[in-house]
Parts: structure tokens; sequence; C-alpha cells
């Protein structure tokens, strides 16, 4: 339909609102909703109107879409009588199936009836009686017929002349996914891999952590085929070509620059985290975990229309749990039935009144193993009220021990029956009994999921628990599980490089001696206070775990922020030959975890009971000449300690006589306070005042003062942040402080 919701007219509206047997007020108030609305257009900074309309639903309007919905039941009831009249006739898919005359989403509509002239000249009759009714203009440029295989094309190409509707091609899409689907699945489903394609090449030049990757990657890469598995099952090369696509991204550190080094594969990163994994979706799995829930809403819902359908096409005298796939099955079906073993796994029955249940074939023990293992021909088609007393809501005990084995008897025993209850299907896999994607896409992992070591799992557990940044967790997972980049590791790689560790240049570089073991590593280790031991011959991950098991809580973040701060300070010696001092390092690790607590903490600038400002100079290359930090003690408003640190940038120019500056701050209220000639009476006005006056003092000093963003100005910022915690600071350009070089190196490349 054509501009559907513009269209709806109001008498149309309430007429189908009565005859839904709406009561007289609250269709009064409906319409006291609707034609209450007036229009405003601005235009070159001019407004015009009110405009009062006449028809149509407001969109964006919560009610709207609801009204509309009662707008197609007039269609629908339009649709109905054409059938009940023999005027049109539906498709059924099977014998028994239900006749099916259309489908309707919103203003998008399918419509079935015979390939004949006939049909297709009432079709184009109701829709006209349906335009002039309701207002709403079929847009035939946008409609398509399909044909079913058996149509000759002489009555294809009539039927499409005489309806002016062009044929549906094979790239054809409704509700955003392929009509039809060719022998080729690869192909068809292939544009979810270029969508998530070009989402992460999107992502390349940002630079990013591999906790940040993992957040992009887990909440839009992933999450951006999860439409067309809910209904198709992804060919295993799709699923895999996706995945390799997210796989290469978390892995390598500039996907234009290099292709990176993978040191593991997606089905090591997709186990849960507790298992040493990082908690990416199997896509397959994922896909499964989707279609299950179709499969659940068959069983659930017997008398759903769709239930009914596929019930009357696949399995006529059985239950989806033990369907077939049966002769020409469709692709969504064989997509369902993909999913049929994980719902067998997790779904189970709630006895009531054991009348719709069978014995045979049903999960309706409460057990690990929820079917009768009793292999009789006696209990085949029979109901589990059988095994019951009459009208007695107790177990016939005579009869369990003729018919069932121990195991089922010892069972079944412990089952309560509520005779005024009906049998229900629940899923074991969630506490209240209802299917999840998520409760099921666990499910798949717990049957994939090997032995895991106790005492890992203890340690993993631990590990993503700690209270420190997630890009250090994601390190030290790293460092754990042996996929840190060392000169060993690069070397087993097949990269020739020399494996002497760049602080000692004595000993091969691995991960436990980097980290650990070195004797500049044991400097910084006792300067933090924790106490290593150099000829520990284990890996990594259990000498990691032996430190934090013995170590006191106030030290216990401080482990693992100082092995990334070693891991930070080794790759600046060996990328820009830089090295650092052993307390500079413990610093950068301390004041790391200081910040990181302090954004969490929102009350943060509260409780400190004081403010601080910096201000940084620079060359026109970006680099540092000189760099202030104070703090000032009390409680202002953001924008007064801005306009305090512009004054105080403003008096440093003039004592240091500097010319040709520009000045750039990123809080845009006090920017365009000063710029404003406006005289402003508050204690921010008079700061206001002050910066005013100096730069009238500094007018031949060609200055200029301007805003930017936040991340434009990470120096100052980082310098402001960490002066809160240490004191009052003077850095020169020739005396940099390591943590933050580091911050004025990402703003070069940035």
């Amino acid at each position: 339909m054509s501009k559907a919701y513009d269209r709806v007219e109001w008498d149309y509206l309430q007429a189908v609102l009565r005859k839904m047997g709406f009561d007289e007020k609250l269709v009064r108030l409906f319409m006291v909703c609707i034609t209450s609305a007036k229009y405003q257009i601005t235009h070159a900074g001019k407004v015009f109107g009110h405009i009062i309309p006449e028809r149509g639903l407001r969109q964006g309007d919560p009610l709207s879409s609801y009204l509309f919905i009662i707008c197609t039941e007039g269609f629908s009831a339009l649709l109905q009588d054409y059938e009940d009249r023999s005027l049109l006739n539906g498709i059924q898919v099977a014998r028994g199936a239900p006749k099916v005359s259309h489908m309707f989403f919103a203003d998008d509509s399918y419509i079935f009836c015979k390939a004949s002239n006939m049909e297709a000249h009432q079709v184009l009759q109701l829709l006209g009686i349906f335009e002039r009714a309701s207002g709403q203009k079929i847009n035939y440029d946008k409609s398509s017929i399909f044909f079913s295989r058996n149509t000759l094309p002489q009555v294809r190409d009539t039927i499409c002349g005489d309806m002016s509707i062009h044929e549906a091609d094979d790239n054809s899409t409704y509700l955003g996914l392929p009509n039809i689907l060719g022998r080729n699945k690869s192909v068809i489903l292939g544009y979810l891999k270029d969508r998530i394609r070009h989402r992460i090449q999107s992502w390349e030049s940002k630079f990013l952590s591999k906790a940040g990757k993992e957040i992009l990657l887990k909440t839009v890469a992933q999450a951006l085929p999860n439409y067309a598995m809910s209904v198709f099952l992804l060919p295993l090369d799709t699923s895999r070509d996706i995945e390799r696509l997210m796989n290469k991204y978390w892995w390598s550190s500039s996907s234009k620059k290099s292709k990176g080094i993978h040191w593991q594969s997606w089905s090591r990163l997709s186990k849960p985290k507790e298992s040493g994994g990082l908690g990416f979706c199997s896509l397959h799995n994922f896909n499964l975990s989707f279609l299950g829930k179709q499969g659940w809403r068959l069983s659930k819902h017997p008398q759903s229309l769709v239930s009914r359908l596929y019930k009357a096409r696949y399995y006529p005298q059985d239950s989806f749990l033990s369907a077939k796939i049966g002769g020409s099955p469709s692709y969504i079906w064989r997509s369902i039935m993909a999913s049929q073993e994980l719902i067998r796994q997790g779904a189970a029955v709630r006895i009531g009144d054991g009348k719709s249940i069978n014995i045979l074939e049903v999960p309706w023990l409460p057990n690990s193993d929820p079917y009768i293992h009793t292999t009789s021909t006696v209990l085949v088609n029979k109901k589990a009220v059988q095994l019951m007393k009459v009208d007695q809501c107790e177990w016939d005990e005579d009869l369990l021990q003729d018919l069932l084995i121990d195991r089922d008897i010892s069972i079944i025993r412990n089952i309560p029956i509520h005779a005024n209850e009906a049998d229900t299907w629940y899923w074991k896999m969630d506490r209240l009994g209802h299917y999840t994607v998520k409760s099921a896409h666990l499910l798949t992992q717990q049957r994939e999921r090997t032995e895991v070591d106790q005492e890992a799992s203890v340690y993993w557990k631990k590990l993503w628990k700690l209270s420190i940044p997630p890009k250090v967790k994601t390190f030290l997972w790293q460092a754990s599980t042996d996929c840190l980049p060392t000169k060993c590791n690069l070397q087993l790689k097949g990269v020739p490089v020399s494996d002497l560790c760049p602080f000692c240049n004595t000993c091969p570089e691995s991960i436990p001696h980097v980290l650990l073991s070195c004797s500049f590593s044991q400097v910084c280790w006792n300067i933090l206070g924790v106490q290593i031991d150099p000829d520990d011959p284990g890996v990594f991950v259990v000498q990691l775990a032996k430190i934090l098991e013995n170590t006191h809580a106030e030290n216990l973040l401080h482990i693992p922020m100082l092995c990334w701060a070693l891991w930070k300070s080794r790759n600046e010696l060996i990328w820009n030959q830089k090295g650092a001092e052993a307390p500079d390092i413990v610093t950068l690790a301390r004041v790391t975890l200081e910040q990181w607590k302090n954004a969490q903490d929102r009350s943060f600038d509260l409780s400190l009971d004081r403010f601080s400002f910096a201000l940084v100079a620079r060359n026109q290359e970006g680099g540092l000449l000189e760099a202030r930090a104070s703090c000032i003690g009390g409680l202002v408003e953001p924008e007064f300690a801005e306009a305090i640190g512009i004054r105080e940038a403003l008096s440093w120019i003039k004592d240091k006589n500097w010319h040709k500056v520009e000045v750039e701050s990123d809080s845009l209220v006090s920017i365009q306070a000063i710029r404003s000639p406006t005289v402003l009476l508050s204690y921010f006005g008079r700061i206001v005042h002050e910066c005013r006056q100096l730069l009238l003092d500094l007018i031949h000093h060609e200055m200029s003062i301007k805003f930017v963003k936040r991340s434009a100005n990470a120096v100052a910022h980082s310098l402001a942040r960490s002066t809160s915690i240490i004191s009052d600071r003077v850095v020169l350009g020739s005396d940099i402080p390591f943590e933050l070089n580091v911050v004025l190196l990402n703003d070069l490349l940035d």
C-alpha cells in the first residue's frame, strides 16, 4: 500500500471499530485522539500552519499501529467474504490442511488465489472496493505476482498484463527475506556475508582494543544474521565464512596493514568463558537455537495456523518431535527439522490429566532422560491417563508393575497428578519453563562441551570476575592461552626474529619470562610488593593462578595490571625504542587502574571534593612543548571548572609571551559564553569576564579560541585526571612520563 498511514479515512476507521464491537465511549475517545492532530511546517527558519488534516494516522504515535491493524481487519473481512462466496479460492498445502486466502503484516499483504483470469479479475475488484472504502491506494509498482511451477507461460503473461503487476523474479524479497530459494542456498543467502563484511570493514579504521572489538562483534556482527537465522538454516559454508570474517577482524591489529596471526580458531573462541574461551557464538549452533523456537511453537501451540499447516503436510498422524522430513520438503521445513534433536533434549511435558500425552516417544518423565524405556507394543499410541486409576488422582500401581520396567516405575510414582489441569509442554533449560534462544544455545554448548579441568574452570571464573579494565582481562586471557606474540611464539609461527627478551637481552622471551621471571620484571614486582619465584618452571596460567591465590586482597587487582603494564612497556621498547624505568611501569599500572575505577564511579568528582585542569602546549606538528596541571579544592559546576582552565591558559600564554597561539577547549558552553557579548552576572560570568579581558590584552598576539571534541583533547584530559590523584605538576617536552606519552602517541596517530 502507498502512504498507508496517511490515507486512512476516519469514517472508515470509525465504522470498523463499531463493527468489531468496541464500546461507543471508547470509539469516541479513539476518534478524539485521531482528529485532534495539527501540523506545522518549518521552512527557511519560518513556521507555517497550523494545518488540520481530515484523514490519516500520526506516524510515531504508539496508538497508530494498533489502529492501522484494525483498519486491515476490514480488508481481511472482505477477502473472507469473497472466499465464502467462492469468488476466490485460497491455497491448501495438503489434504486436511486449512485453506489460506491471505496473510498480512502491517501494510504488506499476501493474497492467494487460483491462476485464472476470473480470480485475477475478482482480486482487482475487491482491491478497488477496499481502496474506495478505506482511502488506501495499492502501489502496483511495488507489487508482484508469484505463480506455481505448473502455471503456463501464456497464462502468466495474461494475468500480469490484466492486473498491471509484474511477475516476481528469483531475487524478490518479503519482509527482508528471499521469497524464492533455489538449489544454491549459499549464493541466495550470501547477502548476509556481504553485510557483515561491509560492517566489519567500516570498523577497520577505528583503533580499538581486543575488548572493544569483542563488544562490537557480539552486539553488532553476530546480531546481523539473527532475523534470517530464525527462518532459514544457513549453509555451513556461509556460517564458516562469516566466522572467518569475525575471527580475522578480532585477531588483526590493522586489517589494512597486515593480516595478523590467528592464534586460535573461532571454535576455541566460541567456548564459554569459564571453559577458557571468549563466549563468542558458534553461528551454526546459534542458528539451531533460533530455529528451535519455531519447532517449540509447533509443539507448544498445535492449534495455531502454521502448526496446522505443517502438521497436515508433514506429520498428520504424529507430533513434531516424532515427525520425519517427508517427501519434497520445503527448505524452511528442513531448517526447522534441523532443530528437532535440540527440542527433544530440552523439551518436556508436565503431566496434568494425562489425556493428551502418548506414553511412548514423548518426554514426560521428570528425569535427565525423560523418555519411557519400556519397549512394548501394548503401549503404542496409548495415553498417560491409561496408567492412572479411573476417576482418581493416583497411578495404577498394579498396571505399572505389569507393563513397565523398574526404572520407569520408580520415576512415574513420584509424578503428581492434577486431573483438573491439561498436560503442558515446558522447557527444562529455563527456570520458568519458557523456551529462550539463550537457554537453547547453552544447551548446544553443553552438548559439545568437553571435560574441563575443575581448577582451570575456577581460574577462568576468577579472572573474568576481576574488577579491572576489560582490555586487561582480554590481555590476561591471551597470556593464559599462550596467544601473546612473544618472540618465542613468533618463532613457532615461522617469523624470523631473535628470541632474546628485550628487557634483559639474555634469556628467550616466553610469556612467563617477560611477565614474571625476567630480572627487569622482578624489580617491578618487588616495587609492587609481590614475591615471584623466578625459578618456577610452570606455565604462565599455573604460575598466575598461584600468585592470585596467595596475594592479599588489597594487592590482588594490581597483579594483572602490572602484567599488562609490563607488556605495554615491552611493546614501547620494541616498536618505539622508548624504554621505561621500573617505577614508571608500576605507576602506570596503578594510575590506569585508579582512572578506570573512577570512570566507573559517577560520584567520583563529588567524593574528591576538588577539581583539576590541565594546560598542554604543542607545536604545529603536535609535539609536546610543555604542560601544566593543577588541582583546586571545592565543588563547582563543570563549565565553571572549564572556564577557570581557559583563564589559566590565557594567563600562561601572556606570561610566556607566546604569539600565533590557537586555544582549544572541549567546553562548548564556556567558548560560547566567552564569545558572546552578553553580560553574565553569575560567578561563572565573572570568570568569563576575566577571560574576555585577557583576550583583549592578547589582541596583538594573533590569538584564536575554538571548541574541539573531547576526543581531540585527550592529552589534556588524561593529564587533568591523573593530577586529581597525584599532585600539581609541570611536564616538559624533554621528560614526558610514560603513561602520558602513550596518550600523546595515540593522539598523533588519530
